[in-house]
C-alpha cells in the first residue's frame, strides 16, 4: 500500500472517531509530509493529554518513516498493534509493520537479531495469511538444521518442540508437507540414537544372557531349532507334499514371534515404549522377519530323509535396525 493510500485510510478513521477531528492528532497529521518532527511532537503531546491512543501511535510511526527512522517507526507500530482496539480498526498497520520487518531483517547482520525479527514477522504472516511468507520460510530453513542437530543428540523433546513450532507457521502446503516428512525422519533418528545408547547401557547384558545379542558384532539374534517330525506324526511334513517347505519354515520360524514379543516387552521400560499391542508386535516381527534365514542345521544328504533332522530359522540384524523397528512404540 502506498503512503498516500495509507493516509487516506487513516484520515477516514480519524474523522469518524469521536473527539479526534480538531485535536492535536489531526494537526500533526497535516504536518507529517512537510515537518515530521513537529508532527511527532504534537502526537506525543496528545498522548500525554489523552493517554496512549491508537491514532497517535500509527501517525507517529508514519512520521518516523518520513524521517527515515525505521526502528522508531517499528516501535510505534508494535505498540499500536498491542492495543485492545487494534483488531477492530481498519488501518493496515499490520501490513506496514510486516514490510518494515522484512527491510530490517534484510539489513540485520547479527543472526540472533535476524531470528528475533523473523519470529515477530511470522506471527503477522499467520494473521494476514500472506501469499509470500518470507519470515516463516526463513525460520523453517533455520530450525530444520537445529532439528537435525537435536536428532543427532537423541533429543526427542527438542525435535518435537521445533517440529510443533514450524508446523504452526504460515507455510505453503507443499513446504509444510515436506517439513512434516523431515520432522518424522528427525524424530525417528532421535529415537534411534537415544535408544541405541540406552540399549547398550541397560539391555545389552540381559539380551546377551538370553542369546539375543552378540556384543562383538552388535547384532540382535533370534534363533530357533526345529526337529522335523515324521510324516506319520504330521502329514504336512511328508517330503513329497507340495506344502512341505512352507511347513518347515512355519514350524521353525513362527516361534521367533514369541521371542521378538518378549524382547520388545523387556525393552519397553528402558526405552520408554508405549502402546504396545498385538498389531504393533506383528508389524515389528514382519520388519525383522524380512531378514530371516532358514535351513537344515546339519545336512544329511539327499539320500537321508529330512524327517527327524534339525531345521534352523534365524533372524540376525544390527542392533540399530532392531531399535528402529521399535519406533512405532515411541512415546
Amino acid at each position: 500500500m502506498t503512503s498516500r493510500a495509507f493516509f487516506a485510510v487513516l484520515l477516514l478513521a480519524i474523522l469518524t472517531a469521536a473527539g479526534c477531528s480538531s485535536d492535536k492528532v489531526e494537526k500533526g497529521r497535516r504536518l507529517i509530509d512537510s515537518e515530521p518532527e513537529k508532527a511527532i511532537a504534537l502526537f506525543q503531546e496528545a498522548e500525554k493529554e489523552r493517554g496512549e491512543c491508537f491514532d497517535c501511535l500509527i501517525y507517529t510511526g508514519l512520521a518516523y518513516e518520513r524521517m527515515g527512522s525505521a526502528a522508531h517507526a517499528l516501535t510505534s507500530y508494535e505498540r499500536a498493534m498491542q492495543m485492545p482496539d487494534a483488531a477492530a480498526r481498519p488501518e493496515p498497520v499490520a501490513e506496514r509493520l510486516l514490510g518494515l520487518y522484512e527491510t530490517a531483517h534484510g539489513k540485520a547482520g547479527d543472526a540472533t537479531e535476524k531470528l528475533a525479527i523473523a519470529r515477530k514477522a511470522a506471527e503477522l504472516e499467520k494473521a494476514l495469511k500472506v501469499a509470500r511468507p518470507w519470515a516463516s520460510m526463513f525460520l523453517v530453513d533455520k530450525y530444520l538444521a537445529d532439528m537435525k542437530a537435536a536428532a543427532e543428540k537423541g533429543d526427542e523433546a527438542e525435535v518435537r518442540k521445533i517440529a510443533d513450532f514450524c508446523m504452526g507457521l504460515a507455510l505453503p502446503a507443499e513446504m509444510k508437507n515436506g517439513f512434516a516428512t523431515d520432522a518424522t525422519l528427525a524424530l525417528q533418528s532421535a529415537f534411534i540414537n537415544r535408544a541405541t545408547k540406552k540399549f547398550q547401557e541397560t539391555l545389552a547384558t540381559a539380551f546377551a544372557e538370553k542369546g539375543w545379542f552378540d556384543s562383538e558384532t552388535s547384532n540382535i539374534i533370534f534363533r530357533n531349532q526345529f526337529v522335523i517330525p515324521s510324516k506319520a506324526e504330521d502329514p504336512e511334513f511328508n517330503p513329497d507334499s507340495p506344502g512341505f517347505s512352507a511347513a518347515l519354515r512355519k514350524g521353525a520360524c513362527l516361534p521367533l514371534h514369541a521371542m521378538v514379543s518378549e524382547a520388545v516387552s523387556l525393552s519397553a521400560p528402558m526405552l520408554g515404549l508405549k502402546g504396545i499391542d498385538n498389531a504393533g508386535l506383528n508389524l515389528v516381527f514382519q520388519d525383522l522377519y524380512k531378514k530371516a534365514v532358514a535351513g537344515f542345521a546339519q545336512y544329511g544328504g539327499e539320500k537321508r530323509a529330512p524327517n527327524g533332522q534339525p531345521y534352523l530359522c534365524m533372524i540376525q540384524v544390527p542392533m540399530k535396525d532392531f531399535v528402529a523397528s521399535l519406533f512405532r512404540f515411541a512415546e
